[in-house]
């Protein structure tokens, strides 16, 4: 087996990576308000088409990669805490924030769609109390769901947190596994073959298979499962650092090859959704199930891609942190509030703005660059002054 990345190394490339990505969420979903993919919270009545291809785009990279760095940081964790401690450690990064945003910030999401559709005022506190109205359902991972009388209960974009938790507390007696001398050896034959040239592609199947088979259930543009192999992925690279070498060698033609199949996933989808009739994202027919994995397969070679351009930054000069810098770290610190307050900011300001008469783009501008300005000075002023929200929104206590 190759030397694993070093014990606990932070890599910074990585934290760059998603804060960028978080960043751009806050614009995807202004897109949203202007796209034709579908139902959102606030819906502009002049669709713009580069918001449709912007947010085409973004599906296909910001979750999973996401997901896989998430999995590095399982990692990463795992050297520094036993399993319990990194249990605590994960209900504390996740589940409380969790609670948080689907308790209080969520809510205002589905409060302001009631407020475009409703026939008359209901206050917020008695929609709050019918938010809440819930019932069993055996959809894996999140067994409730609203009741049949108000379907108003949902968990926003705060599922991330929940999925994660879940997949990471499923995925753990193997990743301990890993650890193990048995384990070691196991992800030493699985490197060896990553190593074979264009081996790396054989992680496209299980994404594409999933897809296929268990279609799309809109978490995030993808089905739920999918995002396991991003995640088991991401611990990979922190277990052989031939993982990392194997997605260097291949990011270029893995570049255009995603882009290829991109092209072609998105004249199938353009083409599938012109029938009333079909839905390719859900439907079961050999065209749509087809698109699915077209769609899987695009999802791998474009990580593939951005993830061997991250290695090329680590691997040309691996002592030097390329980003290190006061910006980063306040960053850094802010994804997490950042992720959980934007999406309400971007809903509300929305409904207010899509409401003017003027030019949509305008809209877009206005909406997407204040509704990030304001998730940031809500995240310096109301949060990361105070021990106590930095602990209810996932924050190191001690770090502001």
């Amino acid at each position: 087996m190759q030397n694993p990345i070093a014990r606990g190394e932070r890599r910074h490339e990585y934290d760059v990576m998603r804060e960028i990505i978080v960043a751009g969420v806050s614009f995807f979903h202004t897109a949203r308000i202007f796209d034709d993919l579908g139902n959102f919270y606030v819906k502009n009545d002049a669709v713009i088409p580069a918001a449709s291809a912007f947010n085409m785009v973004a599906v296909q990279i910001g979750m999973p990669m996401l997901f896989v760095i998430a999995g590095f940081s399982i990692w990463s964790s795992l050297q520094k805490r036993r399993p319990f401690e990194f249990i605590l450690e994960r209900l504390r990064r996740l589940i409380v924030p969790f609670i948080v945003g689907i308790s209080t910030i969520v809510p205002p999401q589905k409060y302001f769609q009631s407020l475009r559709s409703a026939t008359h005022y209901e206050s917020y506190g008695h929609f709050y109390l019918r938010f809440f109205d819930v019932s069993f359902t055996w959809d894996f991972p999140w067994f409730l769901t609203g009741s049949a009388g108000s379907r108003l209960f949902d968990r926003g974009n705060s599922w991330f947190l929940y999925d994660l938790f879940v997949f990471t507390i499923l995925l753990l007696p193997f990743f301990l596994y890993l650890q193990s001398r048995h384990g070691q050896r196991l992800a030493g034959r699985i490197a060896d073959i990553c190593s074979i040239p264009y081996a790396i592609f054989l992680f496209a199947i299980p994404i594409a298979l999933i897809e296929a088979v268990f279609k799309t259930d809109f978490a995030g543009g993808w089905g739920k499962a999918a995002y396991i192999p991003f995640i088991v992925c991401g611990y990979m690279l922190g277990v052989d650092d031939r993982f990392g070498k194997a997605l260097y060698k291949h990011r270029k033609i893995s570049a255009a090859l995603g882009m290829m199949t991109f092209a072609v996933g998105s004249v199938l989808y353009n083409m599938l959704s012109k029938n009333s009739n079909i839905d390719p994202l859900t439907s079961y027919d050999s065209a749509s199930v087809f698109f699915r994995t077209v769609k899987g397969i695009n999802g791998w070679l474009l990580s593939v891609s951005l993830l061997g351009f991250l290695e090329s930054i680590r691997l040309k000069n691996p002592s030097k942190n390329h980003f290190g810098n006061t910006v980063e770290q306040y960053a850094n610190r802010a994804v997490l509030p950042f992720y959980l307050l934007h999406e309400t900011v971007v809903v509300i300001t929305g409904f207010h703005v899509i409401q003017w008469h003027m030019d949509a783009f305008l809209k877009f501008l206005i909406i997407g660059l204040s509704s990030f300005a304001f998730t940031l000075l809500i995240y310096d002023c109301l949060i990361r002054r105070f021990k106590l929200m930095r602990l209810l929104f996932g924050m190191k206590p001690d770090i502001g």
